[in-house]
């Protein structure tokens, strides 16, 4: 496009939009292209609202809340792969497996390089129970003897340095189980 034609356009463009920002200023409506009105009031309703990226925040006793941003592993698929292949996870990072039964979880580390704890959680929204430092690499099923709906897996010994044990409350946030 040429700069003339350049020019031409934003002389022709610049008054319309300047009046459509003005009515909204205004309090007037605007048609939409549904033939629907539109306000300023719902303009503003759709305005960069903060998007929660999906975290579990975790209160040990007599400390601070602990926020893990995390991945969801949701479907079995997601629950099969989990952490596998993955040389390194920050350290206020995990997964979280969802399922849909409160049951005795079983987890193993085939494929998976890095320590891993693993914190089983019940549907309360305590902590069942927690096995920390899980061996990279092994076909050994680990568990815990109280039934989860939960598990929480974040990098080895952050459980322990962090005071998490069973009982431990925890809450989800931007996560529908």
């Amino acid at each position: 496009m040429s700069s003339r034609n350049s020019l031409a356009l934003a002389v022709v463009v610049l008054p319309v939009l300047l009046g459509t920002c003005r009515g909204f200023e205004e309090g007037r409506e605007r048609p939409r292209t549904n033939g629907a009105t539109v306000t300023a009031a719902d303009a503003a309703s759709t305005v960069a609202k903060p998007v929660l990226s999906p975290r579990v925040v975790l209160s040990p006793k007599g400390k601070p809340s602990l926020n893990v941003s995390v991945e969801i592993a949701r479907t079995e698929g997601e629950r099969q792969r989990g952490l596998m292949y993955r040389q390194h996870l920050p350290m206020d990072r995990g997964m979280l497996f969802l399922f849909e039964e409160e049951e005795i979880q079983s987890f193993w580390m085939k494929n998976t390089v890095i320590p891993l704890d693993m914190i089983f959680i019940r549907q309360d929204m305590t902590v069942a129970g927690v096995v920390e430092n899980a061996e990279p690499l092994s076909r050994d099923a680990r568990s815990v003897d109280v039934p989860s709906r939960f598990v929480l897996e974040v990098n080895g010994g952050w459980a322990g340095n962090h005071g998490v044990t069973r009982g431990t409350p925890v809450k989800f946030e931007g996560i529908e189980p």
